[in-house]
């Protein structure tokens, strides 16, 4: 029987039969007030419960011993994981390790930027010509991947198998407590959640908010690197090309970096038990915070290429640090994913 019949039954008038005992019974019952059931949402609620639930927010303040920690892993052996175990079909370990390989591509890209404004005229020139278009290009593209990877990653954050060591070692997951993200082509692997639960799990979620903010940001700033390729617009340096050239490079730059601080500082927030208490033993507080940082380096330099375009040395120096400081939190970004993975 529909909802609707339900509904329409339950709002029907009682028949009135037997003796006068049982109609003053059944008119008592029929004064009660009656309470429809919004179906909708009861079925909307169901949904959710049956809906497993797929956020890990490391950004999540909880009680110490509600859930088991981070395991910390030294310098020296967090490198030693990064160059010998390769968990390709976890997808946070792939946006980790794009994110890694485009922010030390951009590093050195910065130094393209760097050597000509240090020394005029320098053996270098040709290849600086020639190389930093091709790096911009390699390196967009590869950041462009893992930003859009990094909404996918997210949505399969404990949604793999939770069994025995054993089991879970033979079907290639991590054998970390706490951390079962579900792998590329496995069964529970998914391209999108339910509504219910994108509503209830991911979208109040602080830490997903900022992620998706810091994806804005980092759009913008391979719009900017893209459109900044020498040939792409006209030359700068001529007076009528000035302008175009700092609406669709520098302001792009400008924006992206804001962006990618606020959003950095937004997690920064999250990791902290008070607002005024810095976490700085925290690795995600540490590289969120080198991210803020970087970003602002950033910005800044986009800042000063806008406001004074002949002082070319202290806004490519600008970029030089926010770009390295980048590297720095991507790094340990990778570090704090193969945490999770032991020998």
């Amino acid at each position: 029987m529909n909802s609707v019949a339900v509904y329409r039954q339950s709002t029907l008038p009682a028949r009135i039969e037997g003796d006068r005992h049982a109609h003053q019974q059944r008119t008592v019952l029929r004064q009660k007030p009656f309470e429809p059931v919004d179906w909708p949402s009861f079925k909307q609620d169901c949904e959710h419960q049956r809906a497993p639930s797929a956020i890990i927010d490391i950004y999540e303040l909880t009680l110490p011993g509600d859930e088991p920690e981070l395991q910390q892993v030294a310098l020296l052996e967090g490198l030693r994981r990064i160059c010998t175990i390769y968990p390709y079909k976890d997808l946070q370990w792939v946006v980790a390790m794009l994110f890694f390989v485009s922010s030390l591509i951009f590093a050195i890209r910065s130094f393209f930027i760097l050597v000509p404004t240090v020394l005029v005229k320098t053996a270098l020139d040709d290849g600086i010509k020639v190389g930093f278009p091709v790096i911009t290009a390699i390196g967009a593209s590869v950041l462009l991947i893992s930003n859009n990877l990094t909404v996918l990653a997210a949505f399969n954050i404990n949604r793999g198998i939770k069994a025995e060591t054993h089991d879970v070692e033979k079907k290639g997951q991590s054998l970390s407590e706490g951390y079962h993200p579900a792998l590329l082509g496995s069964r529970e692997w998914t391209w999108w959640p339910s509504f219910a639960e994108l509503k209830s799990d991911f979208v109040p979620n602080a830490a997903f908010q900022a992620g998706i903010l810091s994806m804005f940001g980092v759009w913008s700033l391979i719009f900017s690197a893209i459109a900044g390729i020498p040939g792409i617009l006209p030359d700068p340096s001529a007076p009528s090309n000035l302008l175009r050239f700092q609406h669709i490079v520098v302001v792009p730059q400008i924006m992206g970096g804001t962006i990618l601080a606020l959003a950095a500082w937004w997690l920064m927030m999250l990791t902290q038990s008070h607002w005024f208490k810095p976490a700085f033993f925290s690795l995600a507080w540490t590289s969120s915070f080198l991210n803020m940082l970087g970003a602002v380096l950033v910005s800044v330099s986009g800042v000063i290429t806008l406001t004074s375009p002949d002082s070319k040395m202290p806004s490519a120096l600008s970029n030089v640090a926010g770009a390295w400081l980048l590297l720095l939190a991507s790094y340990i970004q990778l570090h704090m994913v193969m945490a999770f993975y032991p020998r």
